[in-house]
């Protein structure tokens, strides 16, 4: 694989990483101050694509993107192991 396109697939896997903590972090904030029905219809108005900015998307499925990519099995992007 090119030194490009493995500095791409990085970028995307840091990128996935930081939005699945963010949006962990934002509906354990949303469990906490609001009523589980409240958050349960966020989160199924996160879900639908006419609504949807994309982040839970990124956040849910970077990693088996990632992995079926480069075959790379790590779930942190600091162990990420490349295949030269």
């Amino acid at each position: 694989m090119s030194a490009i396109v493995r500095q791409l697939i990085l970028m995307l896997h840091w990128a996935g990483f930081i939005s699945l903590v963010w949006v962990i972090s934002i509906f354990t904030m949303a469990f906490i101050n609001q009523p589980i029905s409240e958050v349960l219809q966020i989160l199924i108005e996160g879900l639908d694509p006419r609504h949807s900015n994309g982040l839970l998307y990124l956040a849910v499925f970077h990693y088996p993107i990632i992995w079926v990519l480069t075959g790379n099995k790590s779930f942190f992007p600091w162990q990420n192991q490349q295949r030269r």
